[in-house]
């Protein structure tokens, strides 16, 4: 975080204090089985050093991360719908073609 690391040499504390925040990112991300959304901020302000920015990369990791998880869970969704849909149509083509 911005202001939590000691003063680098070169850098007062002042200058780490008042750097602006630039934005958060909100993440949604769905529980699996349920209809139930996780939602985590995601701070995305630049830091001043290494310390900063691997802290943002790991941010940016688990906006990905979620994001991947999300795409996931809609994909299983979708295949469900389609072998359920699947099933129905060959049920009624099997129907059909019985009667005649």
């Amino acid at each position: 975080m911005i202001g939590a690391n000691p003063p680098r040499a070169g850098h007062s504390a002042l200058a780490q204090t008042s750097h602006p925040k630039v934005s958060d990112s909100v993440v949604e991300r769905p529980e699996a089985g349920s209809n139930k959304i996780t939602t985590a901020r995601v701070p995305l302000a630049p830091g001043l050093g290494t310390n900063d920015m691997t802290e943002l990369s790991q941010r940016f990791n688990l906006q990905f991360l979620m994001l991947q998880q999300e795409i996931q869970m809609e994909n299983r969704e979708f295949t469900t719908l389609s072998n359920a849909m699947k099933t129905k149509h060959q049920t009624a083509s099997a129907a059909i073609s019985n009667i005649k």
